[in-house]
């Protein structure tokens, strides 16, 4: 086999490999720089195109086979969440009708928030449960991406009008007729809310609640204790398998409270004075 010059070392056939040269490892950084990139490029456009896409299309046509597809979705995942198992079965809780969605062209469309703007599989899809010896509400929502305020969080307006139209609706149920409207509401927000799962809603007269922890109503909700009497309570909460005995405060999303103009049967003492 020849050899190479005295001092070089010996390569077979006399050839000495061809070792890259700066210029061409400057190249082939370049191309894998470009190549890297145009994946990243390519793979971020297609994620913002199928999000965007999402967030930007419109509400599907109430009626419509996409629509109904998605509707059947959802009330598979309401069905298989846990706290509604233990509302069907249990004949105390008593459903209450959801007003329908309204088509177009239906005579008031939208005269109605919730169950008529919002509904939809984008939007708002609720079950109402009422138990009228405990005066409590119980709603199985489900909240679409259509009603998001930051990106994949349902907007706080959203949940404070959820929570105080089943104020609303307890207090119709539980105070005297004649009562006036809401003049005080209070709502905290504690975790966000994700859009595209289910939550439990809450809502029950203040003077029928009790804390576990011995925590006083008036101190949790921050209530003045002269509210308690015409107050209702209401709070928004995931289920949690991780927890084993999950607290209020491991669970709850957002609560509050509000105070109405009851009018209740006044007595008259032994002196004809009001008590």
């Amino acid at each position: 086999m020849p050899q190479a010059e005295t001092g070089t070392r010996s390569y077979p056939f006399n050839v000495a490999p061809n070792f890259p040269t700066e210029t061409t490892l400057r190249r082939r950084l370049w191309n894998a720089t470009g190549l890297a990139s145009c994946s990243l490029l390519f793979g971020f456009g297609a994620g913002t195109g199928l999000i965007t896409w999402a967030y930007l299309h419109g509400p599907f046509e109430a009626g419509s086979e996409e629509e109904n597809e998605m509707l059947e979705e959802i009330t598979e995942m309401m069905n298989e969440y846990p706290a509604m198992e233990v509302l069907l079965n249990d004949p105390e809780w008593e459903e209450w009708p959801v007003p329908p969605r309204m088509v177009s062209g239906d005579a008031g469309k939208g005269l109605h928030f919730v169950t008529g703007t919002l509904t939809g599989s984008k939007g708002i899809i609720q079950r109402i449960f009422f138990h009228r010896n405990l005066g409590m509400l119980t709603m199985i929502v489900y909240f679409g991406n259509g009603i998001e305020g930051w990106p994949d969080v349902v907007h706080g307006g959203i949940l404070s009008t959820m929570l105080k139209e089943a104020m609303q609706r307890v207090a119709s149920e539980v105070f005297p007729p004649g009562t006036g409207d809401l003049h005080k509401l209070a709502i905290q927000f504690k975790r966000k809310v994700v859009p595209g799962e289910v939550y439990t809603l809450y809502a029950l007269p203040a003077s029928n609640a009790a804390l576990s922890n011995g925590e006083s109503i008036e101190s949790l909700y921050k209530m003045q204790p002269t509210e308690r009497r015409d107050a209702i309570i209401a709070y928004i909460e995931r289920g949690d398998a991780s927890v084993d005995q999950p607290t209020f405060d491991q669970t709850t999303l957002a609560f509050g409270y509000g105070v109405f103009r009851v009018r209740h049967p006044f007595q008259l003492d032994e002196h004809g004075n009001i008590t």
